[in-house]
């Protein structure tokens, strides 16, 4: 339970103020199915605690330094073009969404942003160090969930007062934003 009580908190606040808060918000918004938008995150949470506390050191030994953190950042700018020019957009509210759209993509992006982000990485060094494996996982899934909770509810909340258009135009512009500030990261680095 200690590993628990030490993982929680360490990787709840590492995520605050992340990208993947942002991407939650316009996901709520977007969907509008927060039950699905949680699922999914709460799932993407799990699963890539479990790669981090099962695997982490041995993804770390085979992915070359930088190369992940590189196929992330194009992933968001790939999807963001595909949101800005993949499609005509009205200011027509869009079809309602399935839950399964929702669980399905969150889940994805979930996963995927947080490969290599400081809360894995947290997470790989606490499974390192703590004496269980189980606890730690538990800590990271649900500290990693927990974070994002208040930006569900405020993409959820303010999604019906917003032109589904703006919401679109948004969205893409916030994943080229990220794609494009963890490219100039590489870069920097």
């Amino acid at each position: 339970m200690e590993s628990f009580l030490l993982t929680f908190p360490a990787v709840a606040l590492a995520e605050l103020g992340d990208k993947t808060q942002l991407v939650v918000i316009f996901l709520a918004a977007r969907f509008r199915k927060p039950w699905a938008v949680l699922a999914g995150l709460v799932v993407g949470a799990a699963a890539n605690a479990g790669v981090a506390v099962a695997g982490g050191a041995v993804l770390d030994q085979l992915v070359p330094p930088g190369f992940l953190e590189w196929l992330v950042a194009a992933g968001f700018l790939a999807i963001g073009a595909w949101m800005l020019f993949g499609h005509a957009h009205d200011d027509a509210e869009p079809p309602p969404a399935s839950g399964h759209g929702a669980f399905l993509t969150t889940l994805w992006l979930f996963f995927i942003m947080e490969m290599g982000d400081k809360t894995q990485l947290a997470t790989v060094a606490l499974a390192a160090g703590l004496p269980s494996a189980q606890w730690v996982f538990a800590g990271a899934a649900l500290g990693l969930a927990a974070a994002n909770v208040p930006a569900l509810w405020l993409g959820h909340r303010f999604a019906s007062r917003l032109p589904h258009a703006l919401l679109h135009r948004l969205s893409a512009a916030v994943f080229i934003v990220i794609g494009l500030a963890l490219m100039i990261y590489q870069v920097v680095q």
